[in-house]
């Protein structure tokens, strides 16, 4: 049996248990599990919470059935039950021996109890511990939602700022030179091939910013002149449009993140209020790192961090991108005026640091699973069609093959 995704959801209840010489109020009881090792010790594995009552319910928990009994149905695990002390030395109320196989049937199991320490009700019932939940199911996983068809959307978007030079000059990171690829068309196609395999229908939303579009200055700019439908078809309909608009724009500035992030985050909300609520947003941005807006951009990604929505910043050239590793917050998270980004959303990739198409795949997709799994279970978004492990089904299981990174395409175009 493959259990190493798997967790176990469990409720106890225990029943006619009293401290002796009590009788104002009910001691605060709690149980602990251990699980038995090689020596015929136990080592725990589980504390569960305070409970006032002679009868207590104890709150429903879940744990991997590694850490439990090692995936091992059989392993011998001890259940204590132990009234709370301050002074920490917890009195034994009672405690019981079985395994998981057991706990799976679903009954109720007698407790062993000190007499000498407490009395048992005077009813006829014995001490007992009874089971009253357990379920064994494998967690929802990112594979599970792309495959249960939650729309995933890609939105690019391209730094035509003056910082990245005269695109008629070799020096141009723009620079265009028969059919060899500069930077930009470089990340293009291959962060875009990267990204492109969780979009259903290569269909992505391309925008330019930091230049004159048709004489207009413009920090959200549809590439394809389209305000109303701004998506192009695929990877090759991104290097069209690029390639198009760089022979004709003029390249201006100031390096603006801030009204690309929050377009996007309008965008996702309006979907959100239109009563879409299995979607994830990927935006884009390659950008030759010369920021101008980063207290605006930091306030926005904080307003966007409760959406739907991941950020990829890959930088091209050889510039400082201190300020794009400020963004990412892998080490500390971005804070303005007060107020704390709820979760990471950036991840920030040096194209040129990228020596290999494995690695720029994974610094590309290194968070966004991560990112993604975070919003679904923050806000209880099931996948559409869910994986998931019946008890019944536990001794037939098999394991979930991961997901894989999807391929890049050569990185020499």
């Amino acid at each position: 049996m493959s259990c190493f995704k798997h967790l176990i959801r469990l409720q106890f209840q225990v029943h006619n248990i009293s401290r002796k010489g009590i009788l104002s109020k009910d001691p605060g009881v709690f149980f602990t599990i251990g699980r038995a090792n090689e020596d015929g010790s136990f080592s725990p594995v589980y504390r569960s919470e305070q409970q006032f009552s002679a009868s207590p319910l104890f709150d429903q928990f879940n744990i991997p059935l590694t850490h439990l009994c090692n995936s091992d149905l059989d392993r011998a695990l001890e259940i204590r039950i132990l009234q709370h002390k301050k002074s920490g030395d917890h009195l034994l109320l009672g405690t019981t021996s079985l395994n998981l196989r057991e706990i799976l049937e679903g009954r109720t199991y007698p407790l062993t109890t000190p007499s000498s320490r407490f009395s048992i009700t005077s009813r006829p019932k014995k001490a007992h511990i009874q089971v009253m939940q357990k379920a064994i199911e494998t967690p929802a996983s990112f594979l599970d939602y792309i495959v249960g068809g939650t729309e995933i959307h890609l939105v690019v978007a391209i730094d035509f700022t003056v910082s990245n030079g005269d695109p008629h000059k070799e020096n141009s990171l723009h620079y265009i030179n028969g059919d060899r690829m500069n930077d930009y068309q470089k990340a293009i196609w291959n962060v875009g091939s990267i990204l492109q395999q969780y979009d259903r229908n290569k269909k992505f939303a391309v925008y330019g910013f930091g230049a004159k579009f048709n004489q207009v200055l413009s920090h959200a700019y549809p590439l394809n002149n389209d305000f109303g439908n701004p998506e192009v078809e695929g990877v090759e309909g991104i290097l069209e449009a690029y390639t198009r608009e760089i022979r004709k724009v003029e390249l201006y500035g100031p390096t603006n993140f801030s009204p690309i992030i929050n377009q996007t985050a309008e965008r996702i909300q309006e979907k959100i209020r239109a009563g879409y609520d299995n979607i994830y947003y990927m935006l884009l941005i390659i950008t030759d790192g010369v920021i101008t807006d980063l207290e605006s951009t930091k306030r926005a990604i904080i307003r966007a961090c409760t959406l739907p929505l991941s950020i990829v910043i890959v930088g091209v050239g050889d510039a400082d991108f201190t300020n794009m590793k400020i963004l990412d917050a892998d080490y500390e998270r971005l804070e303005v005026q007060g107020v704390t980004m709820e979760r990471d959303i950036v991840q920030f990739v040096a194209f040129s640091e990228c020596k290999s198409e494995l690695q720029l795949t994974k610094e590309v997709l290194e968070e966004i699973p991560s990112q993604f799994m975070g919003y679904m279970r923050a806000h209880k978004i099931l996948p559409r069609n869910p994986v998931r492990m019946l008890t019944a089904d536990l001794l037939a299981s098999s394991s979930q093959p991961p997901a894989g990174p999807p391929p890049a395409y050569s990185r020499d175009g």
